[in-house]
């Protein structure tokens, strides 16, 4: 039962580090893609 509680909290801390980081990740992707788009 311990190991379990353990496992959910890592998977919400992953899940709120991944919330925290999807708008940087999502700006980096446009901004990729812009650059892409730009050289062709």
């Amino acid at each position: 039962m311990k190991f379990a509680s353990k496992q959910l909290c890592f998977l919400s801390l992953l899940l709120t580090i991944s919330l925290l980081l999807a708008p940087f990740v999502e700006a980096a992707e446009v901004s990729l893609f812009q650059r892409i788009k730009l050289k062709t």
